[in-house]
């Protein structure tokens, strides 16, 4: 058999990751799930996310180049790959955004929804989620391996209520229009992870939207 040597996952698959290399219980997993989808709904209505087929580079420089309320309220909330970003925040600035990117002729399709997720509008849901997690009583194990956060790039070892608030429901980037990327450990490295709001199993064009496979 193939050992594992490391999990490196994006957004709430990093619960099922954590279950797989030891660090929650299956029981302990299931609730982390349960209690984060009940909850997030307390942010319903606080905005919408945007996918956009640019680099974090690339946007950094149209955000440093636009007017300044074009990206007001916007946070950059996922690095699906290299070539493609996601923002979250109010729903008119991400349709304008949104009709922006196609008069740049750069590909932008909004999510279905209406959570503003990995941005400050989750902010609500934090003490909410953490209260349940610590009344569901969940006992954190060591991980038999390498559990690395999409987050921060940082391996961690104990998966507990403020490591789920911190690296899953609070955000996927750093500061405002900047994330954080990257991993320190060296078999994460050598993955390109390709999953997104389009979904795992599925195939991107560079720049372009995801196409399935056939």
């Amino acid at each position: 058999l193939t050992r594992l040597l490391c999990l490196l996952v994006f957004f709430w698959r990093k619960i099922a990751a954590a279950h797989v290399c030891g660090a929650l219980s299956l029981r302990d997993a299931t609730a982390v799930v349960f209690h984060r989808s009940r909850l997030q709904m307390l942010a319903s209505g606080s905005g919408r996310m945007l996918v956009l087929g640019l680099s974090v580079g690339a946007l950094d420089e149209w955000r440093r180049a636009a007017p300044a309320e074009l990206f007001a309220d916007v946070h950059v909330a996922c690095l699906n790959s290299p070539s493609n970003t996601v923002l979250a925040g109010p729903a008119a600035r991400c349709e304008a955004l949104l009709a922006a990117a196609k008069e740049r002729k750069v590909f932008a399709s909004l999510i279905t929804g209406s959570v503003a997720f990995h941005s400050p509008a989750m902010e609500v849901v934090g003490a909410p989620l953490r209260a349940a997690l610590r009344d569901a009583q969940l006992a954190p194990r060591e991980p038999h391996c390498a559990f690395v956060s999409s987050v921060t790039g940082a391996q961690h070892s104990l998966v507990d209520d403020a490591y789920c608030w911190a690296n899953g429901a609070r955000a996927s980037r750093g500061r405002r229009g900047r994330p954080r990327s990257g991993t320190r450990h060296r078999a994460a490295r050598r993955v390109r992870p390709a999953v997104g709001p389009a979904g795992a199993g599925r195939r991107r064009r560079r720049g372009g939207p995801v196409r399935r496979r056939r």
